[in-house]
């Protein structure tokens, strides 16, 4: 017996030989769906004259239809190949049965090709990074890889896979080699013939997808771009869908509420709020009414705003992270007590890392202290941040000096009227082969200077209702056994300190709402090791376990921010080596972080 809630719909053909279409499909009617079904001609964008001409000229000549299947001629797919729903996830509200739903109405366009028998590349590479190697939305571009990368280090991608793409260890070693050999140099060896005969082989392949936009790269369709939708489960209706996100520029041109594309999944609580990020133009953070779609919304001011493709394994997590770094956005911190945090950061007077950490706590609308004993450097510094609007003074220090920390400290209260944020940045001259005479000025200035900065921190958070405390280590610090900074012993020592110093003091400052963490970066590219990196041949690199790729100082300014701002970490040491992703280190039972294939940067953490 069929189920009332089922219908079915006779399919297109299809011109593709060897092809074989069910001759009806079935299809829900309860709930409805919450994105549009199938393109037509009077759904094509009218946003200007001469873009619908643009579009409506391609549109003729692809194949089109409700689950239209892929053509030659370039079939449209919508929903698109990114949703509808999106790996995101939905959110679900037991008290009202409400299942949220954010969604992307996006058109694509699917194409098949031949496939080609005498490129291995083109048979097994091209449908994602195509033929001309420069990648797609879902995989990037392809070249000069050989730059970037060592061959050891393709074969390994090939073979074993990474993040979206799957791994191809059936293509055995020879295979391997003769794809690595054409994207390094461009020859192509052709293609093994007894891939011919294997089963798997198919005789077409997709040319890649893309998404159907118009000549300004808008999409080709009228809006919404995207919606959030509330769907009642027990009425199988959609209790209410809104325009989900927009395009800035359009906007302001009063073209607002649009949608756009968005990934990342909602969270729904039990006060009736339910938070969703995901929106790729407008980098806003969102809050709505759970049950009426009413907005609250507010500008991200923590976290990674990715145009495209996320791992699914990620989604989750994602969604939660947004959700815990909007408290920041959206109280301005229990830290800060309402107002605006204020951040001290030490060593930022340089064009490293310290510069750029300022820079981004004003950014997010913190107050910030410059600290550094260069003070022409300081003061550059200073003028920078307030030439972008931020609120800013200088203090010269030397963090050997606990006198002259303390009164840092001392004057950062006086100027803004409290501390909530110490980063303890400032670093001795990293000096390869240091003797033992130098030891003591490294481990003062990184180790000491910590310390110092610390204490007085914590007396002055207390007086203020509580704070967060980021250290700058280095990854090196947990190397244990391996000369991981060309033989900088104090700078290992002293960075292994800092990390002890933090998970030694996290216990006893939380009690009085105190967080400390500890950042603990790889090779990061300011002046000096971006010179010795770039002196070395990507295999010279792989032999001295130095990365393919350095880290920015943006990325350790956005992971020294959530340090500071995430409340839900405290007494934790995130590590960043290079391109993997950033790890929490777990100690164990033998008091160390455990590594293993450090020359090929994967990184296993004992977690």
């Amino acid at each position: 017996m069929r189920s009332r809630r089922s219908r079915s719909t006779a399919m297109s053909t299809c011109s593709i030989d060897g092809e074989l279409l069910s001759e009806r499909q079935p299809y829900p009617v309860k709930p409805p769906p919450f994105t549009r079904q199938g393109l037509t001609e009077d759904m094509l964008t009218t946003r200007t004259p001469e873009a619908h001409a643009a579009v409506l000229a391609r549109f003729r000549k692809y194949s089109k239809g409700f689950l239209a299947p892929p053509s030659f001629e370039g079939t449209i797919i919508f929903p698109g190949v990114d949703g509808g729903a999106e790996w995101g996830g939905a959110a679900f509200d037991p008290d009202s049965a409400l299942l949220y739903v954010n969604s992307n109405e996006m058109p694509w366009i699917v194409k098949l090709i031949p496939n080609d028998d005498t490129s291995l590349y083109n048979s097994k590479c091209a449908t994602c990074h195509r033929e001309d190697r420069k990648g797609s939305p879902a995989a990037p571009p392809l070249v000069g890889i050989g730059d970037r990368r060592s061959r050891e280090e393709i074969a390994a991608l090939i073979r074993q896979g990474t993040g979206r793409m799957p791994a191809f260890p059936d293509m055995g070693a020879r295979n391997i080699n003769d794809v690595v050999e054409f994207l390094v140099t461009g020859v192509d060896k052709g293609r093994d013939p007894r891939l011919t005969s294997d089963p798997s082989w198919l005789k077409y392949r997709s040319d890649g997808e893309s998404i159907f936009l118009d000549p300004d790269g808008y999409p080709a369709i009228t809006p919404p771009w995207g919606t959030l939708n509330a769907i009642d489960l027990n009425a199988g209706t959609i209790r209410w869908k809104i325009p989900f996100g927009e395009y800035p520029e359009l906007a302001a041109k009063g073209l607002a509420n649009t949608g756009s594309d968005n990934y990342g999944g909602p969270i729904v609580t039990a006060g009736g709020v339910l938070f969703i990020g995901a929106t790729s133009f407008d980098r806003k953070f969102h809050a709505f009414d759970k049950l009426t779609g009413k907005l609250w919304q507010e500008r991200r001011r923590v976290g990674q705003q990715h145009r495209r493709v996320r791992p699914a394994a990620s989604c989750g997590r994602v969604a939660r992270q947004a959700a815990i770094e909007s408290t920041f956005s959206i109280r301005q911190s229990a830290m800060s007590g309402g107002a605006s945090p204020v951040a001290i950061v030490t060593g930022a007077g340089g064009t490293g890392c310290g510069r750029v950490i300022a820079a981004r706590f004003a950014r997010d609308g913190a107050a910030v202290l410059v600290s550094d004993i260069d003070e022409a450097g300081g003061e550059e510094s200073v003028r920078l941040i307030a030439a972008g609007g931020g609120r800013t003074a200088f203090f010269r220090a030397d963090v050997r000096d606990e006198r002259q920390v303390k009164d840092l400290i001392a004057f950062g209260e006086r100027t803004f009227g409290r501390v909530t944020v110490l980063v303890n940045n400032a670093s001795a001259p990293f000096r390869p082969g240091e003797p033992l005479d130098h030891w003591a000025d490294t481990v003062q200035t990184d180790l000491l200077g910590a310390m110092f900065a610390t204490r007085h921190a914590i007396d002055a958070m207390r007086r203020g209702g509580g704070g967060a405390i980021v250290n700058i280590a280095s990854i090196s610090a947990l190397w244990h056994g391996r000369r991981s900074t060309g033989g900088a012993p104090a700078y290992d020592v002293a960075k292994a300190g800092m990390i002890r110093l933090t998970t030694a003091l996290a216990g006893l400052a939380e009690s009085d709402g105190i967080r400390v963490n500890c950042l603990a970066p790889g090779w990061i590219a300011t002046h000096g090791p971006r010179e010795y990196w770039e002196s070395l041949t990507p295999a010279e690199r792989l032999e001295r376990g130095v990365p393919s790729k350095l880290l920015t100082t943006t990325q350790v300014a956005d992971a020294v921010v959530r340090l500071a701002t995430d409340e839900s970490l405290a007494g934790r040491v995130l590590a960043w080596w290079s391109e993997d992703e950033p790890r929490l280190v777990k100690f164990g039972d033998r008091g160390y972080a455990e590594f293993v294939d450090l020359p090929t940067r994967s990184l296993k953490f004992e977690v």
